[in-house]
Formats: C-alpha cells, structure tokens, sequence
C-alpha cells in the first residue's frame, strides 16, 4: 500500500536525521503525525510499535491534514541532542 511505504521511508528519514544531529530514537521528546487519511492510522501504528524503543515513546499527536499532492504521511519530531 502507498501510505505503508511512506510511513516506512519518513521513519527512515528521521533516523537519518537523528544520526546528523547526533540524537537517538530514545531522545525523541515529541512526534506530531500528519496523515492525510486517518484511515492509514491502523498501519502507522503498526510500523510505530515496531520502530519507537520500548519504553521510550515520545509524545505523539496524529491528526488528518490535506497534505501535497501524494503526499500521504508527514511527521515533525523535536529530539534532544545529549
């Protein structure tokens, strides 16, 4: 499915972005999740049990947005850097 896809590739990215600015998954304070159909949400959970470390899930909001054309899934994180 194309949501299960994006989902995957924009929690790759914010790995990568954890790498650069020299954070972890464990330092995640915060994640706000755009989807563009809450309908998505059941595999967004799914992948998110799998990724986030147990014990160290950051806050999260999900809410339904209009995002960009294809455009399925899009998350803002605020990590502390230690």
């Amino acid at each position: 499915a194309p949501a299960a896809s994006q989902i995957r590739q924009v929690l790759t990215q914010i790995d990568a972005t954890l790498v650069q600015i020299g954070s972890s998954r464990q330092s995640l304070l915060q994640i706000i999740i755009h989807l563009a159909d809450l309908a998505d949400a059941a595999e967004l959970n799914r992948q998110w049990d799998q990724w986030v470390p147990h014990g160290h899930a950051p806050g999260r909001a999900c809410v339904q947005a209009g995002l960009g054309s294809g455009c399925l899934v899009e998350m803002i994180i605020t990590a502390a850097v230690i």
